[in-house]
């Protein structure tokens, strides 16, 4: 195949052939425009060619490494690779095309300019209907057009987005909304809430109030008392079963105000079975000098600690019988402050069965206690404590017990375990001579340790 140069410039050269088919190559060597030449040779991505006076032509960039030919006709392009075959017949398909050409033996791609409009979607875009490419392709901006909730009231007022400027300012709240039960409310449209909760109190503690002595008294005056902030005392039976069995109530029972209790029954029963109720702090109360006052107080809560660290005196009778029976929560009891057992009935049973039934009760406390008149008034106090090891009665100082000697009585019933009690030295014989010393109807092993 013969070519004609009809121009160059220093990057490309336009190329004719003998059927007027125009091409443009890369330029590495100036040629003479109007002469015609004959392609020598392809090697190494070069080329060469010679004129017709004879004059050879090197190192003219070409496009694939191929032997030598004296020709080529373009038979097919396809995705800018091009199939040649030469004059001998040899055909070299996948050639890299350096011009656009279409069809057999040469010619023009035809390329034409696209418009592109943005979608909210991908869009895929190829050539079809006789077009080989695109060029230029304009995409047009983006507005508020693709997207119909791009609008002034679903925009912050203030704010632009694709132009168009937000006037939204939220809701303005309306009206009034009642809540009378715990839970969940929506008040996001709402101008007020009246929130009137029922309390979990029972009437009876709502029927009180206190005097201005801090006692707990009918109520004359106010609706009810939900906490008890200022409480120093309570009177007769006021508390008496206020929250028991009562499941809603949980966490901590501040009584911290709380200095004495001398009335009968006061807090009898208060909190049996609230399983929520995990610590007590009743950590200024001094004295229990009422009959039955704290009888069965925490029977059953879920009490894991409780706080009597000022507690130093209980004189009335049964005062704190089964005050923390089979609360199984506790794991230790601190009554180191306390050392006054005291009564003149010989059934005064002070303290009788205050522990029973803590199943995980593991040490007691008690190296405080310096007399012990009460009748029975550690009677079964610590019966069926199965995992109770250790218990301290007072410390070096010997104990006043008076001339009574049931003070003891049945004191580790039901425990089969081997236990470790530590009592004042001065006091061995008087323990000694005690009835059912010294496993007090315990099963294992309780060994005594004097103190001196």
């Amino acid at each position: 195949m013969a070519y004609t140069i009809i121009s160059q410039n220093n990057s490309t050269t336009t190329l004719a052939d003998e059927n007027g088919n125009v091409i443009t190559v890369p330029s590495r060597s100036i040629l003479d425009a109007g002469t015609t030449f004959t392609l020598v040779k392809l090697n190494n991505n070069t080329a060469t060619l010679e004129d017709s006076n004879g004059k050879v032509y090197r190192d003219i960039p070409c496009c694939v490494d191929l032997t030598q030919v004296t020709g080529f006709n373009v038979t097919k392009i396809n995705n800018n690779k091009a199939t040649l075959e030469d004059s001998d017949g040899n055909v070299f398909a996948g050639v890299p095309c350096v011009v656009n050409l279409t069809g057999t033996g040469g010619g023009s791609a035809v390329i034409e300019e696209l418009n592109v409009t943005p979608s909210t979607s991908a869009q895929t875009i190829t050539a079809s209907g006789g077009t080989d490419g695109y060029s230029p392709v304009n995409v047009a901006a983006v507005d508020a057009s693709i997207d119909a909730n791009i609008q002034a009231g679903n925009i912050k007022d203030g704010v632009q987005i694709l132009g168009v400027t937000g006037n939204y300012t939220g809701l303005t709240p309306t009206g009034t909304i009642s809540i009378t039960n715990n839970g969940t409310y929506d008040v996001t449209d709402k101008a007020t809430a009246v929130v009137n909760v029922p309390t979990t109190a029972p009437a009876l503690y709502r029927e009180f109030q206190l005097d201005n002595t801090g006692k707990l008294v009918p109520n004359t005056t106010t609706t009810h008392i939900m906490d008890f902030t200022g409480m120093t005392d309570v009177g007769d039976y006021l508390l008496a079963y206020a929250y028991a069995d009562n499941t809603n109530i949980s966490g901590s029972v501040d009584m911290s105000d709380l200095t004495g209790i001398g009335s009968t029954f006061a807090c009898c029963n208060m909190f049996t079975n609230c399983s929520g109720i995990t610590s007590a702090d009743m950590s200024s109360l001094t004295v229990i000098s009422g009959n039955n006052a704290c009888q069965y107080m925490f029977g059953g809560s879920g009490l894991t600690n409780f706080n009597l660290s000022s507690l130093v005196t209980i004189s009335g009778a049964a005062a704190c019988t089964y005050m923390f029976y089979n609360c199984s929560g506790l794991t230790s009891a601190n009554l180191s402050s306390l050392t006054t057992l005291s009564g003149t009935a010989n059934a005064q049973n002070n303290m009788n069965h205050i522990f029973e039934r803590c199943s995980n009760l593991q040490s007691v406390d008690l190296s405080g206690l310096t007399t012990i008149t009460g009748g029975g008034a550690l009677n079964s106090a610590f019966a069926s404590c199965g995992s109770l090891a250790t218990v301290y009665i007072g410390n070096t100082t010997a104990i006043d017990f008076g001339t009574r000697t049931n003070q003891f009585q049945s004191m580790f019933y039901g425990c089969t375990q081997n236990i470790d009690v530590y009592a004042p030295a001065a006091n061995q014989a008087k323990i000694e001579s005690f009835s059912g010393y010294p496993n007090f109807s315990g099963t294992g092993t309780v060994t005594w340790h004097w103190r001196s």
